[in-house]
């Protein structure tokens, strides 16, 4: 079995929030594919502000770029000496239209697509490295905060991203936010206001002529 995780192309509702980024053409938003690009909300000089940063992240006083983290377990982020110094001082938002995990199984893929009821977008926590020069150049570098799953998403086994509330957003890119207070951003998602969509391949049905679609929504 092989999973990996697809971030969709960063949706331009988020301008609403943050008037000072820009938006990213969808061929530069990235996959999680290693060395791809994501583009990220961090804070500069106390205003939100956007950057494309490498998908893996590398702690500066790495010399090598070998074996980046993609994921950073919320449970243990503040206490895990490759992350804490990022978690307590770098923190980022990568927005989101969807998460969307593809998992093969016997050589047949399966999507999980998570995203929101209205159609809003998701606000994945993250945390990112500044300009590490002897990783990926001069771009920053950023991994994702997991957190344990709701009831909806537990059943899959899937790994679950860090979504933030809006109101959680500034003070989670502030780095003079006590920490204690971001600890607290770091739960399950609310399963209120998501859904899940799981997709299998379309199968040919010889005696109608037609191809059918299995999917199943969970609210």
């Amino acid at each position: 079995m092989t999973e990996k995780i697809v971030l969709d192309a960063t949706p331009a509702q988020y301008r609403e929030s943050f008037p000072n980024t820009s938006i990213l053409p969808p061929e530069k938003c990235g996959s999680s594919e290693p060395g791809d690009r994501l583009q990220i909300i961090n804070m500069i000089r106390g205003d939100a502000t956007d950057a494309q940063a490498v998908w893996g992240f590398v702690p500066q006083w790495r010399m090598t770029a070998d074996n980046p983290v993609y994921y950073a377990s919320g449970a243990t982020i503040s206490r895990k000496w490759t992350t804490s110094v990022a978690f307590r001082n770098w923190r980022c938002i990568v927005p989101a239209s969807c998460f969307t995990w593809l998992r093969e199984i016997d050589g047949v893929t399966m999507s999980y697509t998570l995203s929101r009821n209205d159609g809003g977008v998701l606000l994945l926590g993250g945390i990112f490295g500044p300009n590490p020069p002897h990783a990926m150049g001069t771009a920053p570098t950023a991994a994702l905060v997991t957190t344990t799953p709701n009831r909806m998403l537990a059943p899959h086994g899937l790994q679950v991203p860090l979504i933030l509330k809006k109101k959680e957003v500034m003070p989670w890119l502030r780095a003079r936010t006590n920490i204690d207070v971001v600890k607290s951003f770091i739960r399950p998602p609310g399963a209120s206001d998501l859904k899940l969509v799981i997709s299998l391949p379309a199968v040919e049905n010889a005696n109608m002529g037609i191809s059918i679609d299995r999917q199943l929504t969970l609210a």
